[in-house]
């Protein structure tokens, strides 16, 4: 039998992914978490990335409502650099199973180091 991975990329722009990695440091870290859905904004001076993620298993009927919220908060214009699916649980989703992760990226929205 397979173990399923604990981490697996379903989609990856590996030219942002390598430049958000080889970034300094990130100047402002927010998080933002419902019950089941967490947005973390990272900003540098190089854009803001935002990570959205969620575990629809353990998602309230609020977390559905607020999930439109969080998603407005990432720009029109900004770019999916990366979609991962995690069986692992996620320390700020109780109850978590697993969780999958969406990654965006904006060089227009800078922030301070």
């Amino acid at each position: 039998m397979l173990v399923p991975p604990e981490f697996r990329t379903l989609f990856a722009n590996e030219e942002l992914v390598t430049a958000l990695t080889r970034e300094p440091g990130w100047g402002h870290v927010q998080t933002l978490a419902a019950i089941g859905i967490v947005l973390i904004i990272n900003k540098c001076r190089n854009g803001t990335e935002w990570v959205f993620m969620y575990d629809p298993e353990v998602m309230t009927d609020q977390d559905v409502e607020d999930m439109h919220e969080f998603v407005d908060r990432i720009p029109r214009g900004a770019e999916l650099v990366q979609v991962v699916e995690s069986s692992r649980p996620h320390p700020k989703i109780p109850g978590s199973t697993g969780f999958l992760e969406f990654s965006y990226f904006d060089s227009t929205v800078i922030g301070t180091r």
